[in-house]
């Protein structure tokens, strides 16, 4: 056959598909009839390129169709369309999980969700923060003194950063478009109800501490800035916080004691039956034993297979734990599954986000020299009920915060050997 023939023959396919594959093989005989061979490589490598990602997209659209998984700013926004809180769950200091909700504020924005309820921030400091969030120029030194208010201890680069996010935002709004907001959840604590290591051990000091009897609560606060003016919002807090409709055991010297029934989403969602959502962004759990427990990696790793077996551009997912197989998966290893031996997904959470493998999780920044001659008074003043003080200086409060954060990476370092 020459040359002519074999471009006639090809020419005559009709199925793109079958021709895609069939004029690749015809040009590598014509190549082979010029002794073309740098050609041939070239035409051998496309026809597996083609093969490989024509059978990547049908696989991905198998994955998702079966597990109705959706991209995780749909799945939020999926949860919004029927719910007016969405409580997100994290796990504390993974910078996967807190560049995510900065990622998330434009699209929030754009589909008229406006507030994020931050766990990371004092409710008092609500002005402080419109303030921040509204200036002519961003101040990185307010914003850090802000979550410093609420934490001395959380000198994280990426926490900060979601004001910097969200002034950028709202620094090109228009002049008639209401400014995107983050509404601190934290009480003002009172510490002066601590003066002794015993007052420490009392219930009623403690309640004091935490300013229960005069302080708003977190609920108190959705409602006041959101629900009562018709506004939806996220809650951005810690797993546990977030937690609805879930009851998780308390565990105390490694024995099953009770079901917590009282955690900020239950009580939102037990006044609210109909508005309120709870999703979790995937990361490790705590071992069956106790919640300090080693790590493991939830399910067995099958979310983990999941996100690894779709192309990259798809391998963040999310998905409704009712409307997908997945939320049938059953934990039993971890401490949740204490109580009742077995627990399922969808029994713990309505959605669920994977944005990286329990194995690629990685630790947020820390910020060096977060204690500083401006807030190390109120340093001091914020640790001492924890017994920790001994002759604080500023170096030594820095020096605790490096390692502090060191022993963090060494857990999560153990972590990922466990799950290799």
């Amino acid at each position: 056959m020459n040359e002519l023939a074999i471009n006639k023959r090809c020419s005559k396919l009709k199925d793109w598909s079958f021709k895609m594959h069939n004029f690749s093989y015809c040009q590598t005989l014509v190549a082979i009839l010029r002794n073309e061979m740098r050609t041939v490589l070239f035409i051998v490598i496309t026809i597996l390129a083609i093969s490989c990602s024509q059978k990547t997209i049908n696989e991905t659209e198998e994955l998702y169709s079966k597990n109705n998984l959706l991209s995780p700013d749909s799945l939020l926004l999926k949860e919004f369309d029927t719910n007016d809180v969405v409580l997100l769950g994290e796990s504390h200091r993974l910078k996967q999980h807190t560049e995510y909700v900065n990622s998330i504020v434009p699209i929030l924005y754009k589909n008229g969700i406006r507030i994020i309820f931050s766990e990371f921030a004092n409710y008092s400091d609500t002005q402080f923060s419109d303030s921040i969030l509204t200036a002519p120029e961003y101040s990185e030194k307010a914003a850090r003194r802000l979550i410093h208010n609420s934490e001395w201890d959380w000198a994280y680069q990426e926490y900060v950063e979601l004001y910097r996010t969200v002034w950028n935002l709202n620094k090109h709004l228009m002049p008639n478009q209401k400014p995107f907001r983050i509404i601190g959840l934290q009480p003002d604590i009172n510490y002066s109800a601590i003066q002794t290591s015993q007052d420490w051990d009392s219930p009623k000091k403690r309640k004091q501490y935490w300013n229960e009897t005069d302080s708003t609560t977190w609920i108190a606060i959705i409602e006041n800035e959101a629900l009562s003016n018709n506004e939806k919002a996220l809650v951005y807090c810690g797993r546990h916080h977030a937690f609805s409709k879930f009851n998780h055991p308390i565990l105390i010297n490694e024995k099953f004691i009770r079901f917590e029934t009282n955690r900020e989403g239950t009580q939102l969602l037990r006044k609210y039956p109909k508005k309120v959502s709870t999703v979790l962004l995937h990361s490790f759990w705590t071992g069956k034993k106790s919640y300090s427990s080693p790590a493991v990696v939830p399910f067995q790793g099958i979310l983990d297979s999941i996100y690894k077996s779709l192309p990259t551009k798809n391998q963040k997912y999310g998905f409704q734990t009712k409307s997908s197989k997945l939320g049938d998966l059953i934990d039993s290893i971890s401490t949740y599954s204490n109580g009742k031996d077995t627990v399922k997904l969808m029994d713990i959470c309505d959605g669920y986000i994977v944005l990286k493998p329990v194995c690629e999780l990685s630790l947020v920044s820390l910020i060096s020299e977060f204690i500083n001659e401006s807030n190390f008074e109120n340093s001091i003043i914020q640790d001492y009920p924890n017994n920790f003080y001994n002759g604080w200086t500023i170096q030594s409060m820095n020096d605790t915060l490096e390692k502090w954060y060191r022993d963090e990476e060494k857990y999560l370092e153990t972590t990922i050997k466990n799950c290799n």
